[in-house]
């Protein structure tokens, strides 16, 4: 195992809620100045918080671990490879640039340009960055709503270009300018967990065990030993109790849709409060899903100081 320490510096808001974000793929290819791919599980093994206002909560946010989070980035990655691949067929001479890598954001709110945190120096100076652009999805699908809308009087007025658009991994989709009403859908990120729960097959709805009760209290093999009631009971109970999933099918943890609030759909890993009497705490470590951590933070007094926060992360990231 590799360990890197990475310091961060920023001023949380001054009153109130403030949501910043960390991708360690980014922050360890900054410092280390070496590709680290993001498309890995990346392990926090724990930090500090310092706050010079002594009165701030940090909470650290990430996707679910959950094998749904998992199944959707791998679906999301294998269809962002196989439009390359094809776009490529044919075409020897062209080659993939040097520091090609799957990034995706962690929701909407990430992708919308929130702050994005960088390492600092002891000194608290930003550690000078390269180019981090985070994957592109081109759509072969063309924007037919627009070409209806225009009464096919006018086909060069409708926008056939290839829709282009990032994703995410948690929460809805996100559409751009001249969506709905007619004009199609023109996505600006897209969901991968949703995109996943929406393409999936829908789950069967189980067969009872017997049909009827009647047919529980009749069955003459059912009732070889019925010296009293008690196994047409256990029989209905058999039928219908536990015969659905202990989890709502269709509402994966990261996909609770109608959820406007840009900590919705994480799941805390990790928090902290400082005080004037505990000025430097530590907290927790825990695995961030393509090492993407939603740093939330809410300052109780109206102060301006600076917050400092140390990470040991583990390097070499694990599969996804």
């Amino acid at each position: 195992m590799t360990v890197s320490r990475l310091r961060f510096e920023f001023t949380p808001a001054s009153t109130g809620d403030r949501m910043s974000y960390i991708d360690l793929a980014q922050c360890l290819s900054v410092q280390e100045r070496r590709l680290h791919r993001q498309f890995r599980h990346y392990t926090v093994l724990g930090g500090l918080v310092q706050d010079s206002n002594n009165g701030t909560t940090v909470r650290f946010n990430t996707a679910p671990v959950t094998w749904v989070t998992n199944t959707a980035l791998r679906r999301g990655f294998k269809l962002w490879s196989k439009m390359i691949r094809q776009s490529m067929e044919g075409m020897p001479g062209t080659v993939k640039p040097k520091y090609h890598d799957y990034k995706v954001y962690l929701n909407a709110h990430h992708q919308s340009g929130a702050g994005q945190l960088i390492p600092v120096d002891a000194g608290g100076n930003n550690i000078d960055v390269g180019e981090w652009l985070y994957s592109k999805y081109v759509s072969e699908d063309p924007d037919l709503g627009a070409l209806v809308a225009s009464g096919l009087a006018n086909p060069n007025n409708a926008d056939m270009d290839p829709d282009q658009f990032y994703a995410h991994i948690v929460g809805d989709h996100v559409t751009g300018p001249g969506s709905g009403a007619g004009g199609g859908d023109n996505w600006t990120s897209i969901g991968l967990i949703k995109s996943w729960v929406d393409s999936r097959p829908q789950p069967q709805n189980s067969q009872p065990l017997i049909n009827t009760q009647a047919e529980l209290a009749g069955d003459p093999l059912v009732n070889l030993f019925d010296e009293g009631d008690s196994v047409d009971e256990v029989l209905e109970n058999l039928d219908v109790t536990n015969d659905e999933p202990p989890y709502d099918a269709d509402e994966p943890f990261g996909h609770r849709l109608g959820l406007v609030g840009n900590a919705d759909n994480l799941q805390r890993q990790a928090m902290c409060a400082v005080s004037t009497a505990n000025p430097i705490v530590p907290f927790n470590g825990f695995v961030a899903p393509c090492g993407l951590i939603q740093v939330h933070t809410t300052q109780t007094s109206a102060e301006t100081g600076a917050l400092t926060i140390l990470l040991d992360v583990d390097t070499q990231g694990a599969k996804v």
